[in-house]
Order: C-alpha cells, then structure tokens, then sequence
C-alpha cells in the first residue's frame, strides 16, 4: 500500500504548493494545535482544516482511478440487465465529478467539507477513494495518520512553492499521480 500514500503524498505537495491559501491555513492549524511537539494519534480530531484538506485529496486526487469487480447477482440498470458473474469497474475519479454529488466538482476546495456550509458541505458518504463496503482499503487509517504526519512536519517547517522549470503530466497508471511534478521547500 506505500505506494497509493505515495500517490496521496505526492498531490498533497502538488495542491500545497499550487494552494498558497490553503497552505497558510494549514500552517496556521498545525502550528495552533501542534506547536513544535511532534503529531500523535490524539491531534487527529483537532486538525479539522487537514481532515478537509486529505478529503478533498482523495476526492480530487484519488490513488485509484478504476475498480474492477463482478456482479454477485443479476442486476437491472435502466433497463438493461448485467448477469451474475459479470467484471464490472467503477471509477472514484468520475464519481467525485458528478455535479449533483458535488458543487463546482473540478476545483479544489477543501471549504466543501466545513460544516458551517449547511446544505452546500460535501457528503463524505459519497467519497470513495478507499473504495467502500466490505472491500473498503483496510490501510485507509493508517495511510491517512501517514499523511498527517506528512503534512505537519513539513507545514511546520517549510513554505511548498510550485518548481516553475518542472514540466509534469498526470500519470494515470498504474498509481494516478504527478509525475515529474517538482516543488521547492523553503525554510519557514
């Protein structure tokens, strides 16, 4: 599994950088919460802005972008009916950009998780990145404390700035990620 934290990881530095804003509100959050100590389990609950941030993450930036399964029974869809038995996949990438699961799907924007928004705040029953169900990813907690751990050791001690000579691509396969994608860590 290191290698879809990786992935995670990888965005989460990609979205700092290219997030100016976001960066500093995190910063801010760890540094309130954290001081100079280092994270524990504990902090978790207090990081809320990062717990949007890794949301937003895995549904802007998922590790996966497809799901192959197979259909325990026959399935009716619109009329069309899927045997029992059928492979089948499903994509987290193109179910987080529906626009009646979320507003304004291709922005980035951890504020959609806040709860101050009411009616508007994303539903995270509609995320997911780890997959869900029985098969949900069984690494999920401990990818996410990983990130955490991540972000606030770095936010604590460096601004993430874009690297304006990186020429990047998004690479699809086998891990959906930036490749090529460098950022400059300055010294806070």
């Amino acid at each position: 599994g290191y290698d879809t934290t990786a992935s995670a990881g990888s965005w989460s530095l990609h979205m700092l950088a290219e997030h100016a804003a976001v960066q500093d509100e995190l910063r801010e959050e760890a540094f309130r919460v954290l001081g100079d100590r280092p994270y524990t389990q504990e902090d978790q609950a207090k990081l809320v802005k990062m717990g949007w941030f890794l949301r937003e993450i895995e549904r802007h930036c998922p590790s996966i972008l497809i799901f192959a399964r197979e259909t325990t029974a026959d399935v009716e869809i619109e009329g069309f009916t899927i045997p029992k038995g059928t492979p089948i996949t499903w994509s987290p990438y193109l179910t987080h950009r529906l626009p009646e699961l979320y507003e304004n799907p291709n922005a980035f924007d951890p504020s959609r998780w806040d709860p101050a928004r009411g009616e508007k705040t994303a539903k995270a029953t509609h995320l997911v990145g780890f997959g869900g169900g029985p098969r949900i990813c069984l690494g999920r907690n401990f990818a996410l404390m990983q990130l955490r751990v991540m972000l606030s050791s770095v936010l604590r001690r460096y601004r993430v700035e874009p690297d304006p000579t990186s020429r990047w691509r998004t690479a699809m396969l086998p891990m959906h990620h930036p490749e090529g994608y460098r950022v400059r860590l300055v010294r806070l």
